[in-house]
């Protein structure tokens, strides 16, 4: 006999029988397990409810940068605009285009002007019609 098995043996020989004989006894069944399909479809909810809950909030964001953009895009269309009609203006307040408009309505320019002095409720100058230029309309 080798003395791996005559220790083998001999260790055997020296647990006690009611050591032996409790250990060997039945193991009770584990309870009810919960169910895993409750547990993954649940898991599988809250990832589609966070998918489309990004799906939606992402949506919104394009949404309000495509809004963004068109009011950019008619802001500078105004600013253009505007800068349009203040040349025009500015042509248009030109004295010479004021003459021009002038003489078209019939004016004709004065040489002689008179001035309110305010303060004091005086004329300074001579009051004096305007003469129309020979050939003139009027």
């Amino acid at each position: 006999m080798s003395a791996v098995q005559a220790a083998g043996t001999s260790a055997m020989r020296f647990v006690p029988d009611r050591w032996r004989a409790s250990s060997l006894r039945l193991v009770p069944t584990p309870g009810r397990r919960a169910p895993r399909a409750a547990f993954v479809s649940v898991v599988m909810a809250l990832l589609a409810g966070g998918l489309i809950g990004l799906l939606l909030l992402t949506t919104g964001m394009q949404q309000s940068a495509f809004a963004l953009f068109d009011a950019e895009t008619e802001v500078a269309g105004l600013r253009q605009e505007r800068q349009t009609l203040a040349a025009e203006l500015a042509a248009r307040e030109a004295p010479a285009a004021l003459a021009s408009a002038a003489a078209l309505t019939g004016m004709v320019p004065n040489n002689s002007p008179a001035f309110l002095d305010l303060d004091a409720g005086t004329i300074r100058g001579e009051l004096l019609p305007a003469e129309a230029p020979p050939g003139g309309r009027r």
